[in-house]
């Protein structure tokens, strides 16, 4: 199956192409024509799509494997979960009166956001919290 046509599934996932084109970014005709493969399609945008829908950006890139990404399926980088683990963190330890130097601050961000970055996203907010209760146990 050809890139175009992985594209327009993609599409469909999203509710069509005018939805598909708010996620990534991109305006719709660009999209039609990327699905049409008149154009190459930049990185960024597909790979923001694919992220926001829950596909692999492997599947969309080769075909190869499955299109979706399994639940516990650790996700690409997200910024917006390292400042959750480091927001709530700095909150958690505050309350508890815990203080870290900056290095383990930081180490103890990481693990975090490892650990959480494999956990279904539903569960991540019980999973932090209860996490923080170990660091704080712990130091």
């Amino acid at each position: 199956m050809a890139l175009g046509r992985r594209l327009e599934q993609i599409c469909d996932l999203a509710g069509g192409k005018k939805e598909a084109a708010a996620l990534s970014g991109l305006s719709e005709d660009m999209l039609y024509r990327y699905c049409r493969a008149a154009t190459r399609p930049p990185l960024i945008p597909l790979a923001t799509l694919t992220e926001k829908l829950g596909v692999r950006l492997d599947w969309l890139a080769f075909g190869s494997g499955e299109m979706r990404k399994q639940e516990t399926e650790p996700d690409a980088w997200s910024a917006d979960l390292m400042q959750d683990v480091i927001s709530e963190t700095t909150l958690y330890l505050r309350e508890m009166g815990v203080e870290l130097s900056a290095e383990r601050f930081g180490r103890v961000c990481v693990i975090l956001y490892t650990l959480l970055s494999a956990t279904k996203h539903e569960e991540r907010p019980q999973a932090l919290r209860a996490s923080l209760r170990l660091v704080a146990d712990n130091t």
